[in-house]
C-alpha cells in the first residue's frame, strides 16, 4: 500500500548464499530502472553485482531469435561466468577448493564501476558490473 522505489527484491533474491544480480544497459552503462534494488539502510545488502540485462538478443520460443530486457536477461552471464570460473578453479587446479560463496567473492572484487554510480556497494548494482578478467587477476 506504501510503494517505495527501494527494497524491490524478493526471495529467493535476498538470501544470504544466493549470488543476487540486477541489470544495466551495456549500450551506455547505467543501471537498468527496472531492476530490483536492495536497502542498505535496511540491511538488505542485495544485488551483489549487476550484468547486462537490457535489449539482449535471445532464443525466441519456437525457434528463431528475439530482443528482450529483464533480469532474467542479466542472470545467465552470471551463470555463464561462474561456470568459467569454477572450470578455472577446479579443472585448472587454480582453486581447488572453489565454492559458491568463494565465487561471489571473486564476483565481487572484479566488479567494476556503471556510469552514475559513486558509491560501492549499493542497493542498486552491488559491487558494481560483471568482470570476470578482473575477478581472476592476483592482488
Amino acid at each position: 500500500l506504501m510503494p517505495k522505489r527501494d527494497l524491490t527484491l524478493t526471495i529467493p533474491a535476498t538470501a544470504a548464499r544466493v549470488l543476487s544480480v540486477g541489470a544495466y544497459d551495456a549500450r551506455n552503462l547505467n543501471f537498468a530502472p527496472f531492476s530490483g534494488r536492495g536497502s542498505y539502510g535496511q540491511c538488505v545488502f542485495k544485488p551483489d553485482l549487476a550484468a547486462p540485462g537490457v535489449n539482449i538478443l535471445a532464443a525466441a520460443p519456437g525457434g528463431g531469435r528475439t530482443v528482450r530486457s529483464g533480469t532474467s536477461m542479466a542472470v545467465p552471464f552470471v551463470s555463464g561466468a561462474a561456470a568459467l570460473l569454477m572450470e578455472w578453479g577446479i579443472v585448472r587446479g587454480n582453486d581447488p577448493f572453489l565454492y559458491g560463496e568463494k565465487v561471489k567473492a571473486y564476483f565481487r572484487k572484479g566488479a567494476r564501476p556503471l556510469r552514475g554510480e559513486t558509491e560501492y556497494p549499493n542497493d542498486r548494482v552491488g559491487y558494481g558490473k560483471l568482470c570476470v578478467a578482473e575477478s581472476l587477476l592476483e592482488n
